[in-house]
């Protein structure tokens, strides 16, 4: 949505097929088997488009069956590669942490990942959200690697201003801020672990939660009862309340095992946060080490705790990454990534006349 608004800002039309299209009758998973055939059913009704945009299986029906080589092109669009998730998903099970529903192989381990790859090959170009996900769908998908590129998501010009305008001290203990899903693929096996530590070490840490989508004595029951008091756990929040809500910490740590982009830790860095992200993810992708932040190994308590421990102790350190952080978000504004995104498009009609 943000990058259609940003579409038509340049002057371009733009119409959005969405789930809200989908009959509200239909269950969770079955809008999601159902969305390709309305999005078929919508392009063969209408096809005066120069360009059709869609997230990953979306299009796979429309893919298959468009005339070649005619109006509208179709670029493939990851949000976060399905099969790395996959990959990461199977590696919990297998190690106990996890257990799935027998639905799960049917459809997201299942017919949603050949949906995904089907759309990727049927695709006039692909964009990929990172470097490992576009050598995966180069290696194991099929996918051709002149007709991949790497392009991020951003954030909007207004999040950008504000959050960069809050001014960057450290005059008290640091504290560390989760933001995102309280969820295994972001890592809170691991999350859990180390911060009981620190936690437990340090009582005059504290530790922040935001937008974990569970109610607070949920989240609060993972951790150890004689360190609860020291988290705070925030499970909704409107995005213009961001930045008042990370106003009270200096780093941000999201130890993600699985992640395509990871737009909660670069709006975090915007707003003067030292970053702690796991290397191997989308998070590396904007993360370097040791210049604006720490990266370290994915499945890791030790690394964390390490990692954190280093940005508690060393002011300076901690002081320089909260600066550069948020010097490297201002990068990723949708204003920047639309302009990219319509370069490839540009290059891609006019390898058609």
């Amino acid at each position: 949505m943000r990058l259609a608004e940003q579409y038509r800002t340049f002057g371009h039309e733009v119409e959005i097929a969405s789930f809200h299209d989908v009959p509200n009758f239909l269950p969770g998973m079955s809008k999601h088997a159902y969305f390709p055939f309305h999005v078929a059913n919508r392009l063969g009704r209408h096809s005066d488009f120069d360009i059709v945009d869609a997230a990953s299986g979306d299009a796979w029906l429309w893919g298959s069956i468009r005339p070649k080589n005619k109006l509208p092109a179709y670029v493939f669009r990851s949000h976060g590669l399905e099969h790395a998730v996959h990959i990461e998903t199977l590696k919990e099970r297998d190690a106990g942490n996890i257990q799935l529903s027998w639905k799960y192989p049917i459809y997201w381990g299942g017919l949603n990942l050949r949906a995904v790859a089907t759309s990727a090959r049927k695709a006039d170009h692909c964009i990929f959200l990172n470097e490992q996900e576009k050598q995966y769908a180069v290696e194991h998908l099929g996918v051709p690697a002149e007709k991949c590129s790497i392009s991020s998501n951003g954030l909007t010009d207004e999040f950008l201003k504000a959050a960069t305008q809050i001014p960057i001290c450290d005059d008290e203990f640091p504290h560390i801020a989760f933001v995102g899903s309280f969820i295994e693929r972001k890592g809170t096996k691991y999350l859990i672990s180390a911060m009981n530590q620190l936690l437990k070490k340090h009582p005059e840490l504290r530790l922040g939660l935001i937008g974990t989508g569970k109610h607070e004595s949920d989240v609060l029951s993972a951790f150890q009862v004689d360190v609860q008091d020291q988290i705070r756990v925030v499970p909704k929040f409107q995005q213009a309340e961001l930045n008042q809500l990370l106003g009270k910490y200096q780093i941000i740590l999201i130890p993600s095992i699985a992640e395509g982009f990871g737009k909660a830790m670069l709006e975090g860095m915007a707003c003067g946060l030292a970053p702690i992200g796991t290397d191997g993810t989308g998070l590396a992708s904007f993360i370097r080490h040791g210049e604006n932040g720490l990266l370290i190994p994915t499945r890791d308590t030790d690394a964390i705790v390490k990692a954190a421990e280093n940005l508690i102790n060393d002011m300076e350190m901690r002081m320089r990454f909260r600066e550069s952080s948020r010097e490297s978000a201002k990068l990723y504004s949708w204003t920047k990534v639309a302009t990219q995104r319509l370069a490839v498009y540009e290059r891609l009609l006019a390898a058609r006349d």
